[in-house]
């Protein structure tokens, strides 16, 4: 079977909102998954409502991530904060990392009663596929975009 995976930047272009962009490639991912796992109707309106579902909760999941966590590690202020603030980060992390295995636990199992057991292993494959083949082409426009590149890590 030939899989075939639609370019699409991930970055925004000029005059594109990142949304769009961003819901471009959810549609482009849930058009490659249903092919690729080749659903029957009934499959394929269970797995579409299932799959937009999950993808919504862990958006949010990641936004909560990034408002609770991220934004103060990336402030490069760590040495500011109170022991008790750092201690309140570790903790809100680990309380979201509980969530998001807790939502991946709930979505596969969801998937087992929509899929029979080989499909739902094959969506596990197809979706790190695409993921890869996602940051491949992410990396490629990179290395053909010229101009300075941020380093990757920041000294603190």
């Amino acid at each position: 079977m030939a899989m075939v995976i639609l370019g699409t930047p991930v970055m925004a272009q000029k005059g594109q909102p990142v949304g769009d962009q961003k819901a471009r490639i959810f549609k482009r991912k849930l058009a490659f998954l249903k092919e690729n796992l080749i659903l029957n109707k009934t499959e394929s309106q269970a797995f579409e409502t299932a799959y937009k579902d999950y993808v919504k909760q862990k958006t949010s999941l990641r936004k909560q991530y990034r408002e609770a966590v991220g934004r103060k590690l990336r402030t490069g202020q760590l040495s500011q904060l109170s022991e008790q603030e750092k201690k309140e980060i570790i903790n809100q992390k680990l309380t979201l990392d509980k969530q998001r295995y807790e939502l991946d636990r709930q979505f596969t199992l969801k998937l087992t009663k929509i899929l029979p057991p080989g499909k739902v292993i094959r969506y596990f494959k197809l979706e790190r596929d695409f993921n890869r083949k996602m940051m491949e082409r992410l990396k490629e426009r990179k290395r053909r975009r010229p101009g300075k590149r941020k380093p990757f890590i920041k000294k603190q």
